[in-house]
C-alpha cells in the first residue's frame, strides 16, 4: 500500500466513525449547539445512508430531529406504521428513501394489510397513493399474506391489461407500475398461471399481458421453461412471434449489450429448432425456443439424428 492509499484509507475510516458518532450524539443530545455540530458532520455520513437519509443536509436533519414524528426517522429501533410511512413519501418527497427503508423491514402482515386496503379496498382513493403503493409490492410480493396477494394480484391484473388512454400520462404511470407489480406476483406465485393465461384470450390485452409474463420469468429463469411452456400453449403463436416472445422472456439477453451477430444466431437456431421438432409437440421443442443458442443447436442436431429427413 502506498503511502497516498494508506492515508485515503485513513482519512475514510474516521470519517466513516466520525459520522456514526455524530449520528448518536445528534439523536440523544438535548444541547443545541451540540446538535448543530453533530449534523453538520452526520451529514451525508455512511451512518445516515443506511437509514435512506444520506441526501440530507445538516439543516435537513436538524429539522427532522425537533419533529416529534419524524426524528424516529434518525433511529433505526424507532417504529412508524406503515399507513404513515405511506402519507409520509407523498407529503415529503425527500424522506421518499427512508420512507422505502422503513417498508422493507416492516411487519409483513401489517404491510400486506395496508397495501391491500390501499390497492383492493381504497380504489377511490389518491392515484399518487395507489402508485406508490403498487410500486411497493414490487419488493415486497412474497411478504403478501396468501389471500391479500391473490386480490392484489388481480386488481394489479385488471389495472395493466386496461386500454389506455395516450392523453392521460397519470393512468399510464399507474398501468406501469401494476404491470410491474403484477409481474413481482408472478414471479413468486406461479398459481397465478390460470389467471394470466385466461388474459391471454383475450386479444386486446395479450401484448401486455405477454410483457408481463416475460417481466416474470426473468425473475426466475430456473422455473421459466416448463411456464413458458404452458403460455405458449395458450398463446399458440406463430413460428416469429414464439421467437420473440421466447427472446422477450430470456433473462440473459438485453438489447443493450446483446451483439447483432449473437441475436441472429439465436434466432436462427430457434428457427431451426421450431421446424425439427414442432412434429413431436414435445418439451424438447419449446426448451429449444427458450434455452441460449448453443443448447438450442444441441436440440437441433438430436431431432435431425432422430427424425432425419425432416
Amino acid at each position: 500500500m502506498t503511502p497516498r492509499d494508506a492515508w485515503r484509507t485513513l482519512r475514510d475510516t474516521t470519517s466513516r466513525h466520525a459520522g456514526a458518532v455524530a449520528h448518536r450524539v445528534l439523536v440523544s443530545s438535548q444541547k443545541p449547539w451540540l446538535q448543530v455540530r453533530a449534523s453538520r458532520i452526520a451529514a451525508g455520513s455512511p451512518a445516515l445512508e443506511s437509514l435512506g437519509l444520506g441526501q440530507l443536509d445538516a439543516k435537513r436533519l436538524l429539522a427532522l430531529r425537533h419533529d416529534t414524528e419524524l426524528c424516529s426517522l434518525l433511529q433505526s429501533t424507532s417504529r412508524i406504521g406503515v399507513g404513515r410511512l405511506l402519507d409520509l413519501a407523498l407529503e415529503q418527497p425527500d424522506l421518499d428513501q427512508a420512507v422505502r427503508s422503513r417498508l422493507r423491514s416492516a411487519e409483513e402482515q401489517e404491510l400486506s394489510d395496508e397495501l391491500y386496503r390501499t390497492i383492493v379496498l381504497d380504489q377511490a382513493g389518491a392515484q399518487p397513493r395507489l402508485i406508490l403503493a403498487l410500486s411497493l409490492v414490487t419488493f415486497s410480493a412474497a411478504k403478501l399474506t396468501g389471500m391479500h396477494r391473490r386480490a392484489i394480484f388481480a386488481r394489479c391484473l385488471k389495472i395493466a391489461l386496461r386500454p389506455l388512454d395516450p392523453y392521460d400520462g397519470t393512468a399510464a404511470l399507474t398501468s406501469g407500475s401494476a404491470r410491474q407489480a403484477a409481474a413481482a406476483m408472478l414471479a413468486v406465485d406461479s398459481s397465478f398461471d390460470h389467471d394470466i393465461i385466461d388474459a391471454l384470450a383475450e386479444t386486446n390485452a395479450r401484448a401486455n399481458a405477454q410483457a408481463l409474463i416475460a417481466s416474470a420469468l426473468k425473475e426466475r429463469p430456473d422455473e421459466a421453461a416448463e411456464r413458458f411452456a404452458a403460455y405458449t400453449t395458450a398463446l399458440a403463436p406463430s413460428e416469429e412471434s414464439l421467437i420473440r416472445f421466447a427472446e422477450d422472456c430470456d433473462a440473459e439477453r438485453s438489447s443493450l449489450r446483446t451483439a447483432a451477430k449473437r441475436r441472429r444466431t439465436a434466432r436462427q437456431s430457434a428457427s431451426a429448432a421450431v421446424r425439427h421438432l414442432r412434429p413431436r409437440g414435445s418439451a424438447a421443442y419449446v426448451a429449444a425456443v427458450l434455452l441460449p443458442p448453443l443448447a438450442a443447436v444441441v436440440l437441433v442436431i438430436e431431432a435431425m439424428a432422430r427424425f432425419p429427413g425432416r
